[in-house]
């Protein structure tokens, strides 16, 4: 990694010569470590950071496929190998989540379990599904070539 040795961006206190680098914006990620790992499906179409942060700590986070991946299953995406332990914590910190409630994203600890939970909720609307142009919902029409 480079790091610049210019005066731009430097404060009043930086002597020249010194490299600064930027500071992040967001605390850094931990790695996660558990020897118990939960298969998660997840129905959002681009899949769902999910993070644990706690002051004085550093960020936890694990990345769930969404129903865009290319593994997905009956539109949910599964993200193996996720830590149990990290999963609980989430899941207890945002339980009142829609995307909880609604059945949008769960875990088992065997992928069989998932895909077919995922393959009974194939009908679950997530309220960011694609649209039909020719039946575009209720009270809405489709647009005339006029």
């Amino acid at each position: 990694m480079t790091t610049r040795t210019s005066r731009m961006g430097a404060s009043p206190e930086t002597p020249p010569g010194v490299s600064v680098s930027p500071t992040a914006a967001v605390p850094p990620i931990a790695p996660l470590e558990s020897s118990e790992t939960v298969t998660v499906a997840c129905r959002l179409p681009q899949g769902v950071h999910l993070d644990i942060v706690k002051h004085g700590e550093l960020r936890k986070r694990v990345t769930l496929n969404g129903a865009n991946s290319r593994d997905a299953v009956a539109g949910f995406g599964i993200t193996e190998h996720v830590p149990k332990a990290f999963f609980e914590q989430w899941l207890a910190d945002h339980q009142e989540s829609p995307a909880v409630k609604n059945g949008l994203i769960f875990a088992h600890k065997r992928k069989a379990s998932v895909e077919a939970q995922a393959e009974d909720n194939t009908d679950l609307k997530s309220g960011l599904d694609p649209m039909n142009p020719k039946k575009p919902g209720k009270d809405l029409l489709p647009l005339s070539k006029e």
